[in-house]
């Protein structure tokens, strides 16, 4: 990101206005501020990144919560269905088994999701360093 052309470097405080205490430390509160305005880019750039990533979490979140709410609405539909007439063990089994292979299937993508999103963070990172 380019710096602005006004920039320029600050100027050091006047003395007369300053507690006999700072006075005495404005080198170092000079250096500090000057220090702080070149650092603040890259730091601002690690917090979106992190700010980016714990959106992406919240995604994947959402989106595992979703396929738990199908997968009881699968089990329920299962169950409620054709209430009249009994079930044998193994339907019930076969449809809850079908329930959560959805909901198995979910949580891989999710520990992939969660993974990779991890791996491209550390990179960010370290682009930032």
């Amino acid at each position: 990101m380019a710096t602005p052309s006004h920039t320029t470097p600050f100027e050091p405080l006047s003395s007369d206005s300053l507690t006999p205490w700072l006075s005495i430390s404005q080198p170092i509160l000079q250096w500090w501020m000057e220090q702080s305005v070149k650092g603040v880019q890259p730091l601002i750039n690690v917090q979106l990144a992190w700010l980016e990533s714990v959106s992406s979490a919240m995604q994947m979140e959402i989106e595992f919560c979703q396929a738990i709410a199908e997968s009881n609405e699968k089990i329920s539909h299962c169950l409620l269905i054709n209430q009249s007439s009994p079930k044998s063990v193994q339907e019930i089994t076969d449809c809850y088994q079908q329930a959560m292979q959805g909901l198995r299937n979910a949580q891989y993508d999710r520990f992939n999701k969660v993974t990779k999103l991890s791996q491209d963070f550390r990179k960010v990172l370290w682009e930032e360093i």
